[in-house]
């Protein structure tokens, strides 16, 4: 066994050439040049409050928390985000493993037997025999960085996905978290509205029994009907969205639409105070969209590198040591070894290795876009959510005001009403006035909580930074 062994320390100095020039190597991109952020968020006030990795654990709804959770786990686009985050690890493994030496055995056993006719006649038989082992190494010489910028551009395509990755749970949890609020609010909704048929069929009653009595017209009889008939109209379209809300919760959790999913109804819950939601600057790091938006803009910065390299000379060695015999016994007494190397490199391909250059320099500015588009697109959010939260607890404070006013309209119409001094049609107009500012108080509420989701998800969730 000497022989296969004879120039192992030319096999260690070809196994030891793995580190490339690297003459190409892109330069290192500040995130915060890139595009210019503002010092702070407008229509914010700080107010420290304690956060959990868990964004929505602060709306502390126990049936909630389950839902989410189980999402996490079950929620089919997670598992396909999942699955695309192992296939680019792969290509990434795959891509590094270029940068080091291929080492093969080859081995082969074979038995040939001729029958030979001579000139004379006689027929005569011939037996052959090969065996062969061996060891097949060869390398690419990496003096220009080719094979370390396509191995940099996938494990930049590598975090990307990470990050995508990321944001899928920040979707997914926040859509969940939204369809759940939204099922609140149709339960909320649909008991409002049987409230509403029931306490308008009891005036019903009232108006028919003075209508009777004289006291009330044909008309107050009519305006009240139709004041019954509307408000049960309303209650079909509820039932309707609380099924689609419900069967849509069930498919984030990846189960079968139409299924219970054992949820008891319960107050929408109150928003807590605004989080400590830092600086604008902290996007950059906290968004997963925007984290990957610079991983592919890093991996296209390295795949110019990999094209300019590619319009060089490429040095690649080749090896090959083992045993030969024409017996098996004698095989191991038999030893050979192979070494080449080989210069290639491009004198006229018509411009396509310089054209593989400008399309990946092209591909580097549409990236470049594409991240100032991704993190401006992230501040818009940010601004509108804080906006839209701010000025619709202003609209709900107003609404209630409204309520208020207008209960206590519909108190004095009606008294008014019963004792002869005004005709039906003030107090039909309080309570449709009344009635509608209900819905519209419940729906405002509703509002507010989808706007702080909106908010939490345009920060990228607090999950995500605090993991990252």
């Amino acid at each position: 066994m000497k022989g296969l062994f004879a120039f192992k320390p030319l096999w260690l100095i070809l196994l030891l050439i793995t580190s490339a020039c690297s003459i190409y190597k892109p330069a290192e991109r500040d995130s915060t040049e890139i595009v210019g952020l503002p010092g702070e968020f407008h229509l914010y006030n700080e107010v420290e409050e304690s956060s959990t990795n868990a964004w929505w654990e602060g709306f502390a709804d126990s049936q909630l928390n389950l839902l989410v959770e189980k999402a996490l786990t079950n929620n089919l686009s997670i598992l396909q985000a999942e699955a695309r985050l192992r296939q680019a690890e792969a290509v990434a493994i795959k891509q590094g493993a270029a940068r080091f030496p291929a080492l093969d055995i080859d081995s082969s056993a074979g038995v040939r037997k001729d029958n030979i006719v001579l000139p004379s006649g006689e027929g005569v038989s011939v037996h052959n025999e090969s065996y062969k082992l061996a060891l097949d190494a060869s390398y690419e010489v990496d003096l220009w960085g080719r094979i370390k910028s396509l191995h940099e551009r996938a494990i930049s395509d590598y975090r990307a996905s990470w990050a995508e990755r990321q944001a899928m749970d920040v979707t997914i949890s926040s859509t969940v978290v939204l369809r759940y609020f939204e099922l609140l609010f149709q339960y909320k909704k649909l008991a409002i509205l049987r409230s509403q048929v029931a306490f308008n069929k009891q005036i019903l009653e009232l108006v028919e029994l003075r209508f009777r009595r004289s006291q009330a017209t044909a008309l107050d009889v009519f305006q009240q009907r139709q004041l019954v008939a509307n408000a049960e109209s309303r209650i079909p379209p509820a039932e309707s969205r609380e099924v689609v809300v419900r069967n849509e919760l069930s498919l984030l959790l990846g189960e079968v639409p139409g299924i219970s999913l054992g949820l008891k109804s319960k107050d929408i819950p109150a928003v807590v105070p605004l989080a400590n939601i830092g600086v604008p600057a902290d996007l950059l790091v906290n968004r997963p969209d925007i984290v990957s938006a610079m991983m592919r803009l890093q991996g296209a910065d390295w795949q110019v590198s990999a094209a300019k390299a590619d319009r060089l000379p490429a040095i690649r060695l080749s090896g090959t040591t083992g045993y030969s015999s024409f017996e098996f016994s004698t095989l191991f007494d038999n030893w050979f070894y192979n070494l080449a190397g080989s210069l290639t490199g491009p004198i006229f391909d018509a411009g396509r290795r310089r054209a593989e250059v400008e399309r990946t320099k092209a591909i580097v500015d549409e990236r470049l876009a594409k991240y100032r588009e991704v993190v401006l697109t992230a501040m818009r959010e940010v601004e509108d959510s804080l906006v839209k939260e701010n000025k619709e607890h202003d609209y709900l404070a107003a609404l209630n005001n409204q309520l208020d006013v207008a209960k206590k309209t519909q108190k004095q119409a009606g008294a008014r009403y019963q004792k002869g001094l005004e005709t039906y049609l003030p107090v039909l107009t309080a309570l449709i006035t009344a009635q509608d500012l209900e819905n519209a108080v419940l729906q405002s509420e509703f509002q507010i909580l989808i706007y702080r989701v909106e908010l939490i998800r345009a920060l990228g969730g607090e999950f995500y930074r605090n993991k990252g």
